[in-house]
């Protein structure tokens, strides 16, 4: 997937790309990035300067958008990771200037008759999947620790909408791909038996805003500009107060809201809409030119570390007082850094409290069962969480217990919740 910024000062245009749905406009979510494009703020903050917003989308996804970096087209780009390490390792020059869609989710649909269980029995089996997108490493990523080459499986290049019609008319076995596959899940023509959010966080998918050198070069007000203003909109939706109103957004422009509802079960808006270019994401780029190499898609492994360019989105944060707002992950997928004041629980007078590492946050209602971790900076995360299983209206059962735990390494503490409907 790809959406991509341009801008030509001398003709007052900015462009994006991305796929997206339908016309005039073209409608996409799940970023803070589609945020900013939703509600035209990028218009809005330089309409007063004369220039003219342009949005153009690429279904080709990402190795289009590239195609029109290499011919100078654009001068911003939306892309995962795959792709832009493409045009990277191709001698391409830009510049990581901004997370923007990390973590997002894969699945594994299959037909809904099937006796695939596990991704270990996809072993021979036709499995749809969009190559050169940051779908295809992801899932490749999955399949190798599970025991399969890429060989072992016969993967068939196809885009989201082919492989979903592939797989009703049963074409093909089995479909690697995002939400998308819950619209054939809810009408019983395909059933999710794999998802990567709940295996291990190395199959998840990262996307980021670039610029090119040369845009950055002659134009780095414009540059801060924009990162500013895809901050400001990542910090406004990373309140959970606003979970409710943030899949009601998305859910008007792509999917329904109770596709992204699902898709976020469990994970902290702070995490998913995160714009930090941490030691994490970094790390997951990393693998991907390692993996791009040894997989024959690139001619070389780009080097990563100086393509990662923070100054725009360090001089974002300081300016509008976020700097210790979204936690910080390690190349191992832990949180680092400050997460904000720790809480003290049961402190008695005179007593040393212990350090507490993780909020733990538990649901269970009949044979429904969710559990997760999250830094303690993100109580309130998980405290919304709760309340939102708490009042869902989609089980027969009629009362639910919930818990909340604190973890560290000499200490922990579980509160049951239980409320009635």
């Amino acid at each position: 997937m790809g959406t991509v910024l341009a801008f030509d000062f001398g003709e007052k245009r900015i462009g994006v790309a991305t796929g997206g749905v339908g016309s005039n406009p073209i409608r996409y979510g799940g970023s803070p990035t589609a945020l900013a494009y939703t509600d035209g703020v990028l218009e809005e903050e330089f309409r007063k300067d004369g220039i003219k917003v342009e949005w153009q989308f690429f279904k080709g996804a990402g190795p289009a958008v590239n195609e029109a970096l290499v011919n100078r087209q654009l001068d911003f780009a939306w892309q995962g990771d795959l792709p832009s390490i493409v045009h990277r390792s191709n001698g391409v020059k830009t510049r990581i200037i901004l997370g923007s869609g990390v973590r997002t989710g894969l699945y594994l649909g299959v037909q809904p008759d099937s006796g695939i269980q596990r991704l270990e029995d996809l072993k021979g089996k036709k499995v749809g999947l969009f190559k050169g997108t940051n779908l295809h490493l992801a899932a490749v990523r999955a399949l190798a620790d599970h025991g399969l080459k890429e060989k072992d499986v016969k993967l068939i290049n196809l885009d989201p909408a082919a492989a979903a019609a592939a797989l009703v008319s049963k074409d093909i076995d089995a479909s690697f791909d995002y939400v998308g596959l819950f619209n054939l899940r809810d009408k019983g023509l395909a059933k999710i038996i794999w998802s990567a959010h709940e295996d291990n966080f190395k199959y998840t998918r990262q996307t980021v805003l670039l610029v090119t050198d040369e845009f950055a070069a002659k134009h780095p007000k414009a540059v801060e500009r924009v990162v500013k203003v895809i901050v400001r909109y990542a910090h406004k939706y990373s309140d959970e107060n606003r979970r409710a109103e943030l899949f009601d957004v998305w859910g008007k422009a792509e999917y329904p809201d109770k596709i992204w509802r699902e898709d976020f079960i469990g994970q902290p808006l702070r995490v998913r809409l995160s714009p930090l270019l941490d030691p994490f994401l970094v790390a997951r780029y990393k693998d991907a030119a390692n993996e791009s190499f040894d997989l024959k898609l690139t001619r070389g492994k780009p080097e990563i570390d100086s393509w990662f360019d923070r100054s725009y989105l360090n001089a974002a944060l300081k300016e509008l007082k976020l700097e210790n707002y979204w936690p910080a992950y390690a190349a191992n997928g832990q949180q680092v850094g400050r997460c904000g004041q720790l809480l003290a629980l049961d402190q008695q007078p005179g007593q040393r409290q212990p350090r507490l590492d993780m909020l733990g946050v538990g649901f269970e209602r009949g044979a429904q069962r969710i559990e997760c971790r999250v830094g303690l900076c993100l109580l309130e995360f998980g405290l919304s969480l709760l309340e939102q299983l708490f009042s869902a209206r989609d089980s027969g059962h009629r009362c639910g217990r919930g818990w909340i735990s604190l973890h560290h390494s000499r200490y922990s503490r579980r509160n049951d919740l239980r409320r009635r409907r």
